[in-house]
């Protein structure tokens, strides 16, 4: 071979290790990107809708950018606290769109499917003097003044949670006005009808119950026995949330 002619075969064979080098490069930097993976909010099990999202609802998981949805969340922070407003379910990826902040979603939204929110226009001075707070709960008491039927006082419902308050304008209700206020409670359809009925034919009080309330039964007050000793015993297993509510004798 003549010089000419080993000079281009070196020329050559340097070509191709300087091609054989950058398709090395572009591959591994390919093969690199897909490899790359990105912090995503996924639903850790089936969360129902309405359900307001708590740390063991959610888990993070690392996704290759091709596989992130936009409106993906990409932090715990920002998933607990919001509202579903679909059926998630496990592995998903929680999006902000299909979901809502307590705000958006308003007093109610976590409900059990079988409660609903009611209001109870119900003034301070029956309402524990303005001391009721969202998340507490409470004893309707329901006092006759009906003048066809015998005047009574009873307990309607047992242990409602406390949904929200608010005043006369539908406002939160701030601590310390003495205005008319009213506290919107967790019932069940048949709640609902017996507190309807007496809100048109009496007065309803709200008492304020401990945090882990027991159900007690009453016999009811009227006239006829206004005087004697009161009686009263624990009812059997209900717990909070009306379940326990005395039966109308």
């Amino acid at each position: 071979m003549t010089g000419g002619g080993a000079l281009r075969a070196r020329w050559r064979m340097a070509g191709s290790l300087v091609l054989a080098v950058v398709a090395g490069v572009t591959v591994y930097l390919y093969l690199d990107s897909l490899g790359e993976r990105y912090p995503v909010v996924v639903a850790a099990r089936p969360v129902r809708a309405g359900k307001v999202l708590e740390p063991g609802d959610l888990r993070v998981a690392m996704l290759p950018g091709d596989g992130v949805h936009p409106q993906a969340l990409t932090c715990l922070s920002d998933g607990v606290g919001r509202v579903t407003k679909v059926e998630l379910v496990a592995g998903e990826q929680v999006l902000r769109v299909r979901t809502l902040s307590p705000a958006e979603a308003g007093v109610g939204c976590d409900l059990l499917p079988h409660l609903r929110a009611m209001l109870l226009p119900v003034p301070a001075e029956r309402a524990g003097g303005g001391t009721i707070t969202s998340g507490r709960l409470v004893d309707v008491l329901f006092v006759s003044d009906d003048p066809g039927q015998p005047a009574i006082a009873r307990v309607l419902a047992q242990g409602l949670r406390v949904l929200a308050v608010r005043d006369e304008r539908g406002q939160p209700w701030p601590q310390g006005r003495e205005l008319p206020m009213g506290v919107v409670v967790a019932v069940s359809a048949a709640e609902a009808e017996r507190l309807a009925f007496a809100l048109e034919h009496g007065s309803l009080y709200l008492m304020l119950c401990p945090l882990e309330p027991q159900p007690v039964l009453t016999s009811g007050v009227g006239w006829e026995n206004l005087y004697l000793p009161p009686t009263s015993g624990v009812a059997g297993d209900a717990g909070p949330g009306g379940t326990g509510a005395p039966q109308p004798p």
